[in-house]
């Protein structure tokens, strides 16, 4: 049977199931979906090698759709290929249309394996508008430095031609020349009823100016599909040629005529006009696909399966070594240093021992870390143009198969990134987003370095659990560079995204050498029973020397850095009842994060405690004197010595 024939008697197939799914209730918009009918058969069928006994299986070519409509006709192509999923009580089981029917109730087998990377699919989280091709560069980056041959298929729509983001990763995808990855466009035809497939200049000479070759094509012809995806080397390298993109004009609502065009781009017919629209893909059947036979079928062809070998690894040294090696003998010996240099050196040491550690940073000095900087770490550290989603996306590219992808910014410019990190924290990528120059203690740009918007996010993430059960993000405030380098180490390790503020100003090396930090256990530095002080970053500094000024007043106070979230509860609510339930908390960020999270612990524990909070809540001086900073805002050593004896009702 002719190629064309039996991909279009499929396509027919799944925009009949595209439908009744649909009308259902379980989908919506099919007619969009519809229009990638022949993208996805022709996808999944015939080009993409992976094997639907085993959908997971990591030497498996991947599709990343940019939206819920593309991802949908994934789907039905799944059901009608029978693909085999893990079950509930263990063993495969083979999806049906009644999996589909049940996407959006949680009782679907498709649904839960595509949240989970159970699918050659995936789709860019919701709110992460624009961030498909810069999440597709990432993977296919990962892929080239692993060494494999595996190959990433990116879907886009029309709304990701207009998207600040897709631009950014096509300058990427133009300068790392990934042969690697296959870009589609899928654009809407001109006029509805053309029989001839009409050019388009406007997104064609977009590309051509950026020097990326494009290839326009009828996105409802399967050879013309399967010819534009032809064959790459079995490796990919930074020597080879970078691949074009393909311009698929495609027609919404194909094979039914009466919900073609962009009236019905968003509708979903039911009743009588279902019953039209099933009738007039019956139609189209006979008069392209008279030959088909119901045995006809069209399988991918399984993967050549990889020997997955483990990152190489190496010794990780400590942190006196590493300022050692890095000739930072001088600073070590004066005890102080800043808390980004302490990330900056265990990033540094990571991706040298590391096969699957990597870095992105913006191309402007802004971030202060220069990872990209180093020649030694060339092929796993990139620049971006400009922060933003495409940075974001690309270090949750990078992370997707199992590594970990450090995406460093400035303070200043980390509210361009934090809506696609809430996005894909929220659907569980390993997204490590690392906010310099964030504190008090910083020079001019302090407004900023204290705003309330990363840790709000980081805070709020916290709380939230992923599709895979644990938490959304892991928020990690380190109060100097010892536990920076300890904090950064341990961040790569853990699952789900992390939110790191770091210090950029020089100041004391508060732990010994080797730092015993764990995520969520807070640290305590000094023992008391009167008040308990729990302070984070910088302000850990401040309440060391307000510890000596409460000595003098006859408080015996308890000092705990509390370095990251979620935290163990048992252990702070052990500390507050040591201290008499009185609790102070000290943050550098607006609204802060630290006591909002331990007020809940306190309330939900049922046991009396005082908790009050000191952060900024006016305007900060951007002043070269952070002693005025902090006066400001009520945060020098004094103010909060003089905060806790209040609270005891001690006087001066």
């Amino acid at each position: 049977m002719p190629f064309d024939s039996a991909i279009n008697a499929r396509a027919i197939e799944l925009n009949r199931l595209l439908l009744e799914t649909c009308a259902a209730g379980a989908g919506m918009a099919p007619a969009s979906s519809m229009a990638v009918g022949h993208l996805t058969n022709v996808l999944l069928r015939s080009v993409m090698r992976w094997d639907p006994s085993s959908p997971s299986g990591k030497s498996a070519d991947h599709l990343v759709c940019s939206d819920s409509r593309q991802a949908l006709a994934g789907l039905g192509v799944c059901v009608g290929l029978g693909v085999t999923l893990a079950g509930t009580s263990g063993g495969g089981v083979p999806v049906t249309k009644n999996d589909l029917l049940a996407l959006g109730t949680g009782a679907s087998l498709l649904g839960r394996a595509l949240e989970c990377g159970g699918l050659p699919i995936s789709v860019t989280p919701a709110g992460a508008v624009g961030c498909t091709l810069a999440l597709a560069c990432g993977m296919a980056l990962a892929e080239r430095r692993a060494g494999s041959s595996k190959r990433i298929f990116c879907l886009l729509n029309e709304e990701d031609i207009h998207a600040g983001a897709t631009w950014d990763a096509l300058a990427l995808l133009r300068s790392q020349r990934l042969d690697n990855l296959f870009v589609i466009f899928c654009v809407a035809r001109p006029d509805k009823n053309a029989t001839i497939v009409a050019t388009t200049p406007s997104l064609a000479q977009r590309l051509e100016a950026i020097q990326i070759s494009a290839k326009v094509i009828d996105g409802h012809s399967p050879k013309a599909i399967s010819a534009a995806l032809e064959p790459t080397p079995v490796r990919s390298s930074l020597s080879s040629t970078g691949r074009g993109v393909i311009i698929a004009q495609t027609m919404s609502g194909w094979g039914a005529a009466s919900i073609q065009g962009p009236a019905w781009a968003e509708g979903v017919p039911t009743g009588d006009r279902l019953k039209k629209a099933l009738a007039e893909l019956a139609t189209t059947q006979l008069q392209l696909c008279s030959a088909l036979t119901r045995g006809t079928e069209i399988r991918p062809t399984p993967p050549v399966v990889e020997v997955v070998q483990s990152p190489a690894t190496g010794a990780i040294p400590t942190f006196e070594a590493a300022m050692k090696a890095s000739d930072m003998a001088t600073v070590l010996a004066r005890g102080t240093c800043a808390p980004w240099a302490g990330f900056a050196l265990a990033a540094r040491a990571l991706m040298r021992t590391r096969g699957d550690v990597f870095a992105i940073e913006v191309e402007s000095t802004n971030s202060a870390t220069r990872l990209a900087n180093d020649r030694a770490l060339a092929g796993c550290s990139f620049t971006v143009l400009m922060a933003g989603p495409a940075q974001v996306a690309l270090a949750a590219g990078l992370a997707s198969g199992g590594g970990t992808a450090f995406c460093t910014v400035g303070a200043d410019l980390v509210g361009r990134c934090l809506g696609a990190f809430e996005a894909f924290a929220r659907a569980g990528s390993a997204v490590k987003l690392v906010v310099c120059n964030a504190a008090l203690w910083n020079g001019a740009g302090s407004s900023a370095a204290s705003s309330c918007a990363a840790t709000a996010v980081g805070r709020a993430l916290s709380t939230l659990q992923t599709p895979l059960g644990g938490p959304a993000c892991t928020l990690i405030q380190p109060a100097d560079a010892s536990s920076a380098f300890a904090l950064g180490l341990a961040m790569a390790s853990r699952d789900g995204a992390c939110l790191m503020r770091l210090s950029g100003a020089e100041c004391e090396i508060l732990y010994p050498e080797p730092a015993t930090l764990r995520l969520g256990q807070p640290e305590r530095m000094v023992e008391g029973r009167d008040i308990l002080l729990v302070a984070s970053g910088s302000m850990v500094h401040e309440c060391n020397a307000a510890i000596e000024a409460l000595d003098k007043l006859g408080v015996d106070a308890t000092l705990v850095d509390l370095h990251s979230l979620p935290m163990e509860e048992e252990t702070m609510l052990d500390l507050a009842n040591r201290n008499e339930g009185r609790v102070l908390v000290i943050e550098d960020c607006v609204g802060g994060a630290s006591g909002p999270a331990l007020a809940d612990a306190c309330a939900a524990s049922g046991d009396g405690f005082t908790v009050v909070q000191l952060h900024p809540k006016v305007t900060v001086r951007a002043t070269s004197d952070h002693e005025s900073r902090l006066n400001s805002c009520g945060l020098t050593a004094g103010q909060i010595a003089a905060r806790a004896a209040d609270m005891l009702g001690v006087r001066n």
